[in-house]
């Protein structure tokens, strides 16, 4: 199972077209940010993780809703530090102590 978008920054997203998967042993992320695919590096460290070199293609996007939630999705995962948790199916990835992301899992997708 694919790990899609539950909530971003407090907001509820209903059927996200957003999802991400790690590839932990090469440091690997990609995934679909709502109009584009994005790609690039991460490492973890106990509860925090930080994404590197995150690119991604230049689709347009011609539904305004869908560009706004690529351009924040992406923006917070460009932040310098996150930290993770895995928790009830749940991967939640926080700023500070402010739930910023949370994606459903299936039983194998732990980082």
């Amino acid at each position: 199972m694919i790990p899609f978008l539950l909530q971003i920054a407090g907001e509820t997203q209903e059927n996200s077209p957003v999802y991400i998967r790690f590839d932990k042993a090469k440091g690997s992320v990609n995934g679909f940010s709502g109009c584009n695919r994005f790609f690039g590096n991460f490492h973890n460290q106990d509860d925090y993780i930080k994404f590197n070199q995150l690119a991604s293609t230049r689709m347009a996007c011609a539904e305004a809703h869908k560009n706004k939630l690529e351009q924040e999705f992406l923006a917070i995962l460009r932040d310098e530090l996150l930290r993770f948790d895995v928790a009830d199916q749940t991967l939640n990835i926080y700023k500070d102590d402010k739930l910023l992301l949370m994606f459903g899992l299936g039983p194998l997708e732990a980082l």
